[in-house]
């Protein structure tokens, strides 16, 4: 059975036993400490695990190892990224370490954030791994970067109105990934003072969206000469699933915060947050006629959804929590399996590799990811590639 799926298992059975039983908080604490160790090993020490791994793999060995030259044209990539791989291999360090430090940079990041809202819990990394763990952290290298300085550095600027530092943060994760320019709507979200005001200009953000993506406008988009208005607005991959996924959770979130209004427990930091989580829903109701550029664009603030969820269930009565937290593992384990599905289809996985048993490959087993993994022979074509090939069968490519 895949690691994976196993690990799951048990953030299930923790996040469970925490909602049901009474627990003391040396017990929650050591279950937290137990899974996030445990997911912080498996993103440090992984190879080839994410759909994008071998292409970050071959730019960054296309970057030079003997001094300082950026940009290169031909790696994919911001300039801030680039720079800091040019650096990287000046150290003539593997792949494999790069990948090391910047995962231990997302968890660390994480981890900042789960403690100092308080909800260092199991539940929290059970609303983390399906989709922030397992799409941003383990495949979108620079994304997942940016989202977790987003969540561990600059939600708490922001939080401390120290905007100048936010804006500071802002643009250098523009250098390392261009969709960290969504966060400057968390501004713009400051300025609308009524909560009420911002859910309507989500549901108004989502109405244009839907109206851009009507045939008639399409093919005004289509024949546009603005090669920015058909990059961003043509309808090239719309998900109506992901866009129900997104519907339901700002359904539910919403729900919550409305139910702790009333009941006057909605916080400062809740607040914010929330602010943050509309703005982000709106962008992506904006530009859902192109999934991926909606999806891109939203998930930079989206996952603030955590302290959301974490945060509200821990107000709540202990039977409407007990109910919630069932909900909440049935539509995880959903979409873990979705992501897991995903990861299968766009990563060049043989077709014995299943969601049951999607394998785990680490440092220490490396020819093993070409017994389940098509990769194409151009992305490991450079000389630091050399011992990997001289560990696997050549056919297996």
């Amino acid at each position: 059975m895949s690691l994976y799926i196993v690990v799951w298992g048990i953030l299930c059975l923790f996040t469970v036993k925490g909602a049901v039983a009474r627990e003391s908080r040396t017990a929650r604490q050591l279950a937290f400490w137990f899974c996030f160790l445990l997911l912080a090993a498996m993103l440090v020490l992984r190879f080839g695990q994410g759909t994008d791994y071998f292409s970050y793999l071959d730019y960054y060995y296309r970057m030079p190892d003997t001094g300082i030259h950026v940009p290169v044209p031909d790696v994919h990539g911001e300039i801030g990224y680039q720079f800091l791989t040019n650096v990287f291999r000046l150290l003539h360090l593997p792949f494999e370490a790069w990948v090391a430090l910047l995962s231990v940079i997302q968890m660390a990041c994480l981890l900042r954030f789960l403690r100092l809202y308080h909800i260092d819990c199991v539940l929290s990394l059970l609303l983390a791994v399906p989709t922030l763990y397992l799409t941003y952290f383990v495949s979108g290298l620079r994304q997942g970067v940016a989202v977790a300085v987003f969540l561990g550095i600059l939600f708490p600027l922001l939080e401390k109105k120290n905007y100048l530092g936010f804006v500071a943060g802002t643009v250098l994760c523009m250098l390392f990934h261009g969709a960290s320019v969504a966060f400057l709507a968390a501004l713009v979200a400051q300025k609308i003072r009524k909560i009420s005001s911002l859910q309507i200009f989500t549901v108004v953000a989502w109405a244009a969206g839907l109206f851009l993506a009507s045939p008639p406008v399409q093919s005004l988009i289509a024949a546009s000469d603005s090669w920015a208005i058909r990059y961003y607005l043509q309808d090239a991959d719309m998900n109506p699933a992901a866009a129900a996924e997104r519907l339901l959770f700002l359904v539910l979130v919403t729900w919550l915060y409305e139910k702790l209004r009333r009941l006057g427990k909605t916080g400062p930091v809740f607040l914010l947050a929330y602010r943050c989580y509309l703005m982000a829903m709106a962008l992506y109701g904006l530009l859902i006629c192109n999934g991926t550029t909606a999806s891109r664009m939203a998930s930079m603030m989206r996952y603030v959804e955590i302290y959301l969820l974490a945060w509200a269930l821990g107000q709540m009565t202990r039977f409407s929590r007990y109910l919630l937290t069932l909900v909440l593992v049935a539509l995880q384990t959903f979409m873990l399996c979705k992501n897991i599905q995903t990861a299968i289809d766009q990563g060049g996985y043989r077709s014995s590799v299943t969601i049951r048993n999607f394998p785990y490959v680490s440092v220490f087993n490396e020819e093993e990811i070409f017994a389940v993994r098509e990769i194409a022979p151009e992305l490991l074509d450079h000389p630091e590639c050399r011992i990997l090939y001289a560990r696997k069968d050549i056919h297996q490519l």
